[in-house]
């Protein structure tokens, strides 16, 4: 009876089967059928199909098709084969060139690519962004028309920031062309345009940016409209309308510009009709590097202001504005074999301010030129099979200066143009400094090297020696200088261990080098008075006699480090740092070694050992320096004043050693370095100087970098001196949040000199910069409030500063 019902049941489980099959294969049976009478149509898939009435083919059941340049997927599909139309509704999805649309309804023209969805969703490639319309037409290939849209490369239900379109159109790759533009934040509206086009190319386009707003306490409220033009493939420029409230309109271009595949040059120029000081004034600026025929190189950098207080009146870079100069520079060079060859010509224009912070006045301008300059280099070479190195350095310069100073009986004035010219010199130089280097000793105990130098100089002008009291004063006359110096240094001899560390997380093994040195230098007088030459750089220096030695002793540790690619196992965090654990450790590895027989293990040992290198990770120099000719300190004790009947400090006595120097240096990986020195003068038994840096990464999420510099006077009567506490360090709170924090703090006066703080927050679709600069200079205090705001695949919207 029992299999009599089980062979009941597999029967009519079979009939069932076979009633639920049959459909579906009528369906593929008529998807093939229907396939070829649906011209435009690549490939289907689908469930089930019907023909209509009026002669259109109805599928539906997971309707998948390929339309000319399009795929469809949707829930149900008519298509009519006389219109090669396609409508389809039901959770309708097309994906074309560049972009995937979702809608609830689709109408499409397959032979043109045309066609209008409903309540549409659409996802731009190439914008990585996001376009909702209510009503949005398909124009053919990468062209859309909306109505009554959202733009957004937001993702959120309610994105950050978005635009509300009333109708537009969008050529996908090129531009859009839109009309009734709202920006919102939020839900906020911040502005509206009645007109924008805006650029969508994946590469540059030219069109309008965003305007940029600014608030100054001297400029006024500002707003700037920039326009970007990409007139050539290797070059572009933005334009940018400025109004200031209270100075009036302005110009500001950038121009970039690729000379060759290998050059890049920019200029800015900045122009306005100031009309608080009713006068035209510019900026001029341009930087250009290029490789040029025959190996040469040019490098260019120029800068020109229309006034002295342009800088500190337009200028939000708050280091530009302290310092009211201009230095241009143009060189060409070229390096072949062991030579150097430079042709360059430099100007130095440079403002001297005084008055007030909110009223600076002009009190002298000095502009040094360098034109030209051809100088010839060779770096050091072996002199055939001598054991003789040579090298060299020799230049050709022409020179001039002047000075402009107030009128007569005027302390300043308000403007340039009144400045009378004082002092203007022209000279020329010539230079040869050859310079030999002898090697005598090169072991590993020690080095021994002997060097000798000559540096002839001439002039054709001389400092006047009539008018002492004027330094920039210069006669007709020509004079030649000559400058001889002699030394040797020796480094030796070397004491080394190394020791193996086995259990040392740190390294396997550690180095440890003594190194005692040292040097001498020997320099004659000068053939010429350091009065009669023209002093414009650091050639025309004029040391004095010297017969110094220098002398000390270096401790260097090493490690056998891989290469850090990461975050390295700090030293601190080793087993084993104390040298006595070493020695102890070092006669027991002796002791493994010696019962080590295992041919292969040791191999293995020196196989993880040749992808170490050694790496000094610590050192530390104490040196000093003795003269046999000079004084190098001084002793300052009491001294009876008979005048005064009183006791003063002063100097009792003189020292040829100078005092003692200590450097010490700890980087344990390539994301942390610490460095100290201090410097102790003997003579009068007081710590003089000290000097602490350090730089500490942790990974890719924070950083602190800072330094400490103490300076007091050895003699107890002055009382003066100087200490300064630097710091900046930054943190990645989380992946949107990062902050920065510098200050400048002068500990003998109390003061912070300059602090600079900035808090980063990003997003998936923008960006928000909040910082805050202030730097307080003598005559000068800047304060600076910035706002940014950057939209992912817009670039910045909003660039707010508040300068005073």
């Amino acid at each position: 009876m029992n299999r009599l019902v089980r062979r009941l049941f597999l029967a009519v489980l079979a009939i069932g089967l076979v009633f639920v099959v049959l459909p579906a294969a009528r369906g593929e049976d008529g998807q093939k059928k229907s396939l070829e009478n649906m011209p435009g149509i690549k490939r289907a898939s689908f469930r089930f199909s019907e023909l209509a009435e009026d002669g259109s083919l109805r599928i539906w059941g997971d309707v998948e098709i390929e339309a000319g340049s399009v795929r469809i997927l949707a829930d149900e599909l008519r298509y009519d084969k006389a219109s090669e139309t396609i409508e389809a509704q039901g959770n309708v999805v097309l994906t074309g060139p560049g972009m995937v649309v979702g809608a609830s309804r689709l109408f499409y023209t397959i032979e043109d690519g045309t066609g209008e969805v409903e309540d549409a969703v659409a996802y731009l490639e190439k914008d990585d962004a996001v376009l909702r319309a209510r009503r949005m037409e398909l124009l053919g290939k990468n062209k859309l028309r909306v109505d009554e849209a959202i733009f957004t490369t937001c993702t959120q239900p309610t994105p950050y920031w978005s635009f509300r379109i009333r109708r537009g159109i969008f050529n996908l790759g090129q531009y859009a062309y839109l009309h009734g533009v709202a920006f919102r934040a939020g839900r906020v509206p911040v502005f509206y345009t009645p007109y924008l086009i805006w650029p969508i190319k994946e590469d540059r386009a030219s069109g309008l940016l965003f305007p940029e707003f600014g608030s100054a306490d001297n400029l006024g409220q500002s707003i700037r409209i920039p326009f970007f033009w990409a007139f050539a493939d290797n070059a572009d420029a933005t334009f940018n309308i400025d109004f200031y409230t209270r100075v009036g309109f302005g110009v500001d271009t950038e121009l970039r510009w690729l000379p060759t595949p290998t050059g890049a040059a920019e200029g800015r120029l900045r122009y306005i009709n100031d009309r608080v000081r009713h006068k035209t004034r510019y900026a001029i600026e341009w930087k250009h590097r290029q490789e040029l025929r025959h190996d040469f190189k040019l490098t260019a950098d120029i800068e020109a202001y229309s006034d002295f207080d342009y800088a500190t009146d337009y200028e939000t870079d708050l280091a530009k504005a302290s310092t009211p100069q201009t230095v241009s520079t143009v060189d060409v060079s070229k390096d072949w074999s062991w030579y150097t060859l430079s042709m360059r010509a430099r100007r130095h224009l440079q403002y001297f301010v005084g008055g007030t912070q909110n009223n600076s006045l002009l009190v002298g301008q000095v502009v040094n030129d360098l034109l030209p300059e051809v100088e010839l280099r060779g770096r050091s070479q072996r002199l055939g099979t001598s054991p003789v190195y040579l090298s060299f350095e020799t230049s050709v310069s022409g020179f001039s200066k002047r000075i402009l100073s107030p009128p007569t009986g005027s302390g300043f004035v308000m403007s340039e143009d009144d400045l009378v010219t004082t002092v203007n010199n022209s000279w020329g130089r010539v230079d040869l400094a050859p310079k030999v280097r002898l090697p005598l000793v090169k072991t590993a105990w020690g080095d021994l090297q002997v060097t000798a130098g000559w540096r002839g100089t001439w002039y054709s002008h001389h400092r006047n020696p009539d008018a002492s009291a004027n330094t920039d004063s210069i006669a007709s006359g020509q004079l030649f200088r000559s400058l001889w110096t002699a030394g040797f240094t020796f480094s030796g001899p070397r004491f080394q261990r190394v020791f193996k560390t086995p259990k040392w997380g740190y390294s396997p093994k550690l180095k440890h080098v003594i190194e005692p040195f040292v040097s001498y230098s020997w320099r004659p007088e000068p053939s010429t008075d350091a009065g009669e030459i023209i002093v414009f750089d650091e050639v025309d220096a004029v040391p004095g006699r010297l017969s110094d030695f220098r002398y000390g002793v270096r401790q260097r540790f090493y490690a056998l480090r891989a290469p850090q690619t990461g975050r390295a196992k700090g030293v601190a965090l080793a087993k084993e740092v104390s040298f006595d654990a070493l020695e102890r450790a070092a006669e027991e590895n002796a002791r493994l070694d010696a019962q080590a027989v295992d041919r292969e293990d040791v191999e293995k040992k020196l196989d993880v050992e040749q992808t170490l290198n050694p790496t000094e990770f610590a050192s530390i120099e104490i040196s000093q320096s003795y003269s046999t000719i000079r004084e190098l300190s001084r002793v300052y004790g009491v001294i009876d004043n008979p005048l005064t009947s009183t006791r003063d400090f002063g100097v009792v006595a003189a020292r040829n050693y100078s005092p003692i120097t200590i450097k010490a240096r700890f980087n344990p990986t390539h994301e942390q370095s610490v460095d100290i020195g201090y410097t102790f003068d003997p003579a009068n038994k007081v710590l003089t100087e000290t000097r602490i840096s350090t730089l500490l990464g942790f990974g890719q999420t924070s950083f602190f970098q800072g330094s400490w510099y103490r300076r007091r006077s050895a003699n107890p009567a002055v009382t003066t001196g100087s200490s300064f506490l630097r710091s900046s360090w930054g943190m990645t709170v989380s992946a949107k949040l990062s902050f920065q924090i510098d200050w400048d703090f002068d500990l003998k006066a109390g003061e912070i000199d300059h602090q600079f703080y900035q808090l980063r927050y990003a997003t998936q679709c923008c960006s928000f910069h909040l910082g805050y600069d202030q730097r307080d200079f003598v005559g000068n205090d800047r304060k600076e409030f910035r706002l940014v705001i950057d939209l992912a695949g817009i670039g910045k919207l909003l660039d707010l500063k508040d300068s005073r």
